[in-house]
């Protein structure tokens, strides 16, 4: 298994639960961290995740996975849409010689078919258990320990 980031529960459901992680730490292992940073993407990010390890709401747990998907899920996220809207407004501004706003629109639309594979790949992913997201282990902290003694 693979470690990806640790977290704190903000939620559960039945065996899931809802993890808020830093996106630097969750991104600090993935080879297009440097892509994301680059476009923006800082903050906290919420995963779904399985909770085997039982953890509840407020612990900070590790998350880990058997199998990474860095360079593929970058492929699918970042790449293909750009192609997708690049070749889009190319094939109505150059081959069918449409108006700019026409190409653009055209654009568009292959972005959102781009999109659609990007979901497609999601789904064919989230059904095969060596690439779901798990709760790992509750990792203790110490003053966690202190407030459940009281």
């Amino acid at each position: 298994m693979q470690s990806c980031a640790s977290g704190v529960v903000t939620r559960t459901d039945g065996s899931r639960a809802e993890v808020e992680v830093r996106r630097q730490e969750a991104c600090s292992h993935c080879s297009s961290a440097d892509l994301c940073q680059g476009l923006g993407s800082r903050g906290t990010l919420r995963v779904s995740v399985e909770n085997p390890a039982g953890a509840r709401v407020g612990q900070r747990v590790e998350i880990t996975t058997q199998r990474a998907l860095s360079i593929q899920a970058a492929f699918f996220v970042y790449l293909v849409p750009a192609l997708f809207f690049v070749l889009g407004v190319y094939l109505g501004a150059e081959l069918l010689h449409w108006p700019e706003w026409a190409s653009g629109l055209l654009g568009l639309g292959a972005l959102a078919v781009a999109y659609l594979i990007a979901r497609s790949f999601e789904r064919i992913v989230g059904r095969k258990p060596e690439y779901r997201l798990t709760i790992a282990r509750v990792i203790k902290e110490p003053h966690s320990s202190a407030a459940e003694g009281s």
